[in-house]
């Protein structure tokens, strides 16, 4: 009887596949090859980790940790679809200090994961960068723009370099250098707002430097522009006569007519920085003190007035004595003596100054201010001139430069010899900080010298230039 039935069988698939001729027959005809397995990686479980998502539309995964988290050694514990298999296997040590990818594997079905770890690192005071330092490496993502292999970001002994792992002959695109380093930030108010950075070129050719601020996270592996707004350059084709060797804020090279400023709505963004090309320079391109503030209105130019970083500012000696200090540390400038030198001995006496580029874009009157503390200073003073000319070092600075404000043991001691507030305030030599501009580049300057500081030093914040009519 099995015999015959599987004749029978037979018989009826010979017929039916004789009477299809046409292959348009077949249209409908579906074979089961295992598109109901699964292959997703449904929970990720990481031990510190504050906050998993999982996007099983794009294939990314974000691990957020604390800030401080070391990211060289990390053993996520992933649950997979029933089946499944994945390579790196669950649980093994990997290295998120780049982003990784894990493929899943059930049957023939397959599918590529990409894992990111970040570190939530919140920003101190007005600064939206947290880590613009590089005390260490937290706070930043760095990734590689192209998949040349020959491109080098290191973080190390306070900055990050960029430079190439070996000379790659000019021209052959496709092995270029081009990494990038980004970190989420959120603005909380619209407005205004000024990017700025040291950087240290030595000698580049054939390199762009670019810092962007858009909504879209970078991606290893992909260039990154519009919709993106780029807001700082330095580019070997377009600015070389100026950035070829050049030392200090990225922001006053206004190269490519782009001076850090832009306009935010409330949200988050990503600021990403990268850069690509052929020779970097003697010891790469050296980026520092990264900073993005609430811009001041315009007209209004003075960069990093609550002392943040040292960015903004040139700090010099007005004489040779070598005994004045000068210091930018924990938000404030504080002026004192090296040694204490006896009242009287002129010529060995501390005499510091710092100082900023400014651009008047309106003329007009404007009030420059600030807020010092004086614990009893003798023989000392303390002046704020607006020149045209840029002090020199090892010399005096005044006349013709306006001085604007001013405290001073002699003729003001009475008021100012213990004080802390507005200097605009203590009115001493008549000066309130108020001065009459036209547009144009200015230099704000501050400068004291004598002999006994005070306990602490004179300590000085918020020094701010606004246009009053």
């Amino acid at each position: 009887m099995k015999r015959l039935n599987i004749l029978y069988m037979s018989l009826f698939l010979m017929l039916l596949f004789t009477q299809c001729t046409d292959i348009d027959s077949f249209d409908n005809l579906s074979i089961d090859i295992g598109d109901h397995l699964g292959v997703s990686i449904t929970d990720i479980s990481v031990l510190g980790a504050d906050e998993v998502t999982i996007s099983e539309e794009t294939g990314k995964i974000v691990v957020m940790f604390p800030c401080g988290t070391d990211l060289s050694s990390i053993a996520p514990t992933l649950t997979l679809s029933e089946g499944a298999t994945v390579t790196p296997e669950s649980g093994a040590p990997v290295d998120f200090s780049r982003a990784k990818e894990y493929m899943v594997v059930n049957g023939n079905q397959f599918k590529k994961y990409t894992i990111s770890a970040q570190v939530n690192c919140i920003p101190v005071g007005d600064n939206l960068i947290y880590n613009g330092g590089f005390d260490n490496e937290f706070g930043w993502t760095v990734i590689s723009h192209n998949n040349s292999g020959n491109g080098l970001l290191t973080i190390a002994d306070g900055v990050a370099i960029w430079d190439e792992a070996i000379d790659v002959p000019s021209g052959a695109w496709g092995n270029e250098a081009h990494m990038g380093m980004y970190q989420k930030i959120v603005v909380d108010e619209a407005g205004d707002y000024q990017l700025d950075l040291d950087i240290t070129i030595n000698g580049f050719e054939e390199v762009w430097f670019e810092a962007y601020v858009g909504t879209t996270e970078p991606i290893e592996g992909a260039d990154y522009g519009a919709p993106a707004v780029k807001v700082l350059a330095a580019n070997a084709w377009d600015c070389a006569d100026t950035q070829k060797f050049y030392s200090g804020s990225l922001a006053a090279t206004e190269c490519q007519n782009l001076d850090g400023r832009i306009s935010l709505e409330a949200g988050t963004y990503y600021v990403a920085i990268r850069s690509g090309g052929f020779t970097f320079g003697e010891g790469g391109i050296i980026v520092d003190n990264i900073s993005m503030e609430k811009a001041q209105p315009e007209g209004v130019s003075i960069a990093n007035g609550g002392f943040d970083n040292e960015s903004g500012w040139t700090i010099i000696s007005h004489n040779n004595s070598g005994n004045g200090l000068l210091t930018i540390a924990d938000g404030v400038a504080i002026w004192d003596e090296a040694i204490d030198v006896p009242s009287g001995y002129w010529g060995d006496e501390a005499h510091m100054g710092m100082y900023q580029k400014i651009e008047v874009s309106e003329a007009g009157d404007y009030q420059l201010d600030l807020d010092i503390t004086i614990n009893g200073f003798d023989e000392v003073w303390f002046e704020v001139y607006v020149g045209t000319t840029e002090p020199i070092a090892g010399a005096d600075y005044g006349d013709p430069a306006v001085k604007v404000l001013a405290a001073n043991a002699w003729d003001c001691g009475d008021t100012q010899k213990f004080y802390s507030g507005s200097l605009a305030e203590t009115g001493c030599q008549d000066l309130d900080g108020s001065i009459s501009l036209t547009a144009g580049t200015y230099y704000v300057v501050i400068r004291s010298g004598g002999f006994t500081f005070g306990e602490g030093g004179i300590v000085v914040d918020n020094v701010s230039m606004d246009k009053i009519n």
